[in-house]
């Protein structure tokens, strides 16, 4: 299980995102080993998963400006359903919520357009700022 920011960093969150991307690299290394291996059985999914609603993530947001964006947490019982399916259906990687991936995708391409974007949602600069990169 990984988080959003395995794949796209976001301000005051280095350490996490340090470690999340660690994630990514050793999987995907290893889904390599395996299949040099010949384990053609094995799969590995790396689940890329946003807000997610649960009592720990609502703690520790306390006090980062994260907690006052306007951006929805979603259900557990849905995520949960979300991993399952992308693991049955033996997916290298799934989303949740969807759109995730659309920003992993403009990230890459527009990382500074992307980087603005984040910053101005996770309050970190004012909305008139965005187009400053």
């Amino acid at each position: 299980m990984s988080s959003f920011v395995g794949v796209v960093p976001i301000p005051r969150t280095s350490t996490y995102c340090g470690n999340k991307y660690a994630l990514h690299g050793f999987f995907n290394s290893l889904r390599q080993d395996l299949a040099l291996q010949g384990h053609k059985g094995v799969s590995i999914t790396l689940c890329v998963l946003g807000g997610i609603k649960t009592k720990t993530a609502t703690e520790r947001l306390k006090g980062f400006p994260a907690e006052k964006s306007n951006v929805e947490r979603e259900p557990v019982d849905i995520c949960a359903l979300a991993m399952i399916r992308g693991i049955a259906l033996r997916k290298r990687q799934m989303y949740f919520p969807w759109y995730l991936s659309i920003v992993e995708i403009t990230h890459f391409f527009f990382p500074n357009f992307a980087e603005s974007i984040i910053q101005v949602a996770t309050k970190g600069k004012p909305i008139e700022d965005m187009w400053k990169w």
